[in-house]
């Protein structure tokens, strides 16, 4: 019944397709959106971003300094995932945030429910689509 009403509220909000109850030390994770995302900062905005389009994939930024730093430096359109310890595309991420609007950027849906149960993986996994948009 928890899950229903956080998944309902979520859903009303616009902000999540579904959240994560930990039973572990993680945080609670709610999946969200690129475009809510800046990319720099690595916190959820809730509003749309600024687009930031590089070869094929689509980065956010929040403000212009952002914008700069997602098209010149490429180490700002990477992350590691919490999960695999792998890195991973910012714009080809599954990303959850927490309660207080951090985001983590996951290789794939897998390590993202994974993290949410508190289980390592092994191996690899994709990412699926590049178009950035939530998977």
């Amino acid at each position: 019944m928890k899950k229903l009403l956080f998944a309902i509220l979520a859903a009303a909000s616009g902000v999540a397709a579904f959240s994560l109850f930990a039973g572990n030390s993680n945080p609670v994770l709610t999946r969200v959106k690129p475009e809510l995302v800046c990319m720099v900062n690595d916190k959820f905005m809730g509003s749309p971003q600024i687009p930031v389009r590089i070869g094929k994939e689509t980065y956010y930024g929040c403000c212009q300094g952002c914008v700069a730093a997602l098209t010149n430096d490429p180490k700002s359109r990477m992350a590691v995932d919490p999960v695999g310890k792998q890195k991973v595309d910012k714009a080809k991420a599954v990303i959850g945030k927490d309660a207080a609007g951090k985001v983590y950027y996951f290789k794939s849906l897998k390590e993202l429910l994974a993290y949410g149960a508190g289980k390592a993986l092994g191996g690899s996994t994709q990412a699926g689509s590049t178009s950035g948009k939530a998977k």
